[in-house]
């Protein structure tokens, strides 16, 4: 088996109206501090890389003077364009690309963020090109947010149980390559970017609470990739979980 596994480009095709509501934003704490870490000049690029509908992209487009955000999902893809165009906020351009076929000069960027996508990317590859794409000294960004069945109160864990059943009951974990968990545990994420070239900054977590409802959690499911919107009827559950936010920052070492 390959290191990294590959996953299906279009996993999370009819999902984008779950995936914009009911995933979890990125705190305010955690955007000022990578924008603090990364030293950004408000002047500089960001490319939001397998952007979703565009959490990162967002959040952070008031501190670059232009944004990319790249995804090879178009249902993901027209949700940005159209919220850009609604928001009016300052130049994004919404890509439907792989990372493999973007088209992107060297020391373009100041800063490339990837959130919750990291390991479906062929990750040693695409950090090749990531330190390319970067101007000496930028920094690429992985974060991360724990999805609400992840823990161990007594709902998340009668949650997950619900999930486990549901996803045996339509085969959906076969839409998942078997081994992806294995590849990136033996190739830690900071290992595949070290090798490259990239210098560790820090991780650093800010956790969040954030109080779900039943429809909430419904709509999460509906948001994912392993059981994608109209595949389930979800128990009711108590609320309230807190949800550990992660983000990791690497930066290029001058070239």
């Amino acid at each position: 088996m390959p290191d990294d596994p590959a996953f299906q480009p279009n996993l999370y095709r009819g999902t984008s109206e779950y995936y914009d509501r009911f995933r979890v934003v990125y705190p305010v704490p955690m955007i000022e501090d990578l924008a603090i870490r990364a030293e950004l000049t408000g002047s500089g690029r960001l490319l939001d890389l397998a952007c979703g509908t565009g959490q990162i992209t967002f959040a952070m487009a008031d501190r670059f003077a232009e944004v990319w955000a790249v995804d090879e999902e178009r249902d993901m893809v027209d949700v940005v364009q159209q919220k850009a165009l609604t928001l009016g906020t300052r130049p994004i351009r919404a890509i439907c690309a792989g990372a493999a076929t973007l088209a992107v000069p060297s020391e373009f960027f100041e800063l490339v963020g990837v959130g919750n996508a990291f390991h479906r990317l062929d990750r040693e590859p695409v950090t090749a090109l990531i330190l390319d794409w970067l101007r000496p000294g930028g920094c690429v960004a992985l974060l991360w947010s724990t999805m609400p069945w992840m823990g161990d109160r007594d709902w998340q864990q009668a949650f997950s149980s619900i999930l486990e059943t549901w996803k045996s009951r339509t085969a959906s974990s076969e839409r998942i390559p078997e081994g992806w968990e294995r590849a990136r545990s033996n190739r830690p994420d900071a290992m595949i970017l070290g090798q490259a070239g990239f210098d560790l900054v820090g991780s650093y977590r800010f956790p969040t609470d954030h109080r779900w409802t039943i429809p909430d959690l419904i709509g999460n499911i509906y948001s994912t990739s392993f059981l994608p919107a109209l595949y389930l009827e979800i128990s009711p559950l108590a609320s309230r979980p807190t949800l550990p936010l992660d983000c990791g920052l690497m930066q290029s070492a001058g070239r």
